[in-house]
C-alpha cells in the first residue's frame, strides 16, 4: 500500500484551518440560505493551498445520476480518494444532470473536509433568537435536513435516522466512542452528510471527532 504520510500530515494542518462556508444563496424550495459550490471552494483552497493540497472531483458513469469522486492531492505526489457521492438526475435533461452534478460535487466537498455552512446572517439573528432557532423561527438542523437528504432516495433516509440513533446510543454509553467512529466512517460520505444533519450540534462534533481518531490509528497503522 502506498504511503500517504505526508499527504495525511498536510491534511491535518489544513484541516484546522478550514472554516465554515457562507450561506448567502437562497433555495426558493425551502425558503432558506444555503453555501453553493463557489462558496464551498472558497472555504477549502486557502488552506490546502497553504500546505501544498489540492483535490480534483472526476465524474463516473452512474445510470440516471450523478457520481463524483473526490481526489485528494500533495505536492509529494502522494493522492487519496475521499470517496464517491452519488445524486439521482430528477429531470433527463442537459440542466437535470448539470444541477445533480453540482450537488454531488458540493456534497463530496462538504464531507470530504468537514466544512459545516455558515449563515453569516442568522448568526447575527440568532443571537436575539430563543435558542435552536434562527430569526425565522426555524431550526437550522430543519434547513440542513431538508438540504442534505434531498439527495438520498426514500428508503435510505429511514435508514440513515436508524443509524443515527444507534450511533448516538454508543456515543452516550461511554468507552464506545470508537465503534461509533468504525461505524460512520464506513457510509458513504453523502450518507455521512444526512448523518450529520440529523444530529445535535454536540452529538455531531462527537461523532466526527471519532471518525478522526479512527481514520488517525487507520494512517499511523
Amino acid at each position: 500500500m502506498e504511503s500517504i504520510k505526508e499527504l495525511a500530515a498536510a491534511y491535518c494542518k489544513a484541516h484546522a484551518l478550514i472554516e465554515g462556508a457562507v450561506k448567502d444563496k437562497t433555495n426558493p424550495a425551502f425558503r432558506s440560505k444555503y453555501a453553493d459550490l463557489g462558496n464551498v471552494v472558497d472555504a477549502i483552497k486557502p488552506a490546502l493551498t497553504k500546505h501544498g493540497l489540492a483535490f480534483v472531483q472526476c465524474p463516473h458513469d452512474a445510470e440516471n445520476a450523478a457520481k463524483v469522486e473526490t481526489i485528494l492531492l500533495h505536492e509529494s505526489g502522494q493522492s487519496m480518494s475521499l470517496g464517491t457521492v452519488t445524486v439521482p438526475v430528477t429531470k433527463h435533461d442537459a440542466h437535470g444532470f448539470g444541477s445533480a452534478l453540482t450537488y454531488a460535487r458540493r456534497y463530496g466537498l462538504l464531507a470530504a473536509f468537514g466544512v459545516a455552512p455558515e449563515d453569516d446572517d442568522g448568526n447575527a439573528a440568532a443571537k436575539a433568537a430563543p435558542k435552536g432557532a434562527t430569526s425565522s423561527g426555524i431550526s437550522p438542523l430543519v434547513e440542513m435536513k431538508q438540504d442534505a437528504l434531498e439527495a438520498l432516495p426514500v428508503h435510505r433516509r429511514e435508514s440513515i435516522r436508524r443509524i443515527g440513533a444507534d450511533l448516538e446510543a454508543l456515543l452516550a454509553e461511554g468507552g464506545r466512542d470508537k465503534e461509533a467512529g468504525e461505524i460512520a466512517d464506513a457510509l458513504s460520505l453523502e450518507e455521512q452528510l444526512a448523518l450529520s444533519s440529523i444530529m445535535s450540534s454536540s452529538v455531531r462534533a462527537k461523532l466526527k471527532q471519532a471518525i478522526r481518531d479512527v481514520r488517525a490509528t487507520k494512517a499511523a497503522a
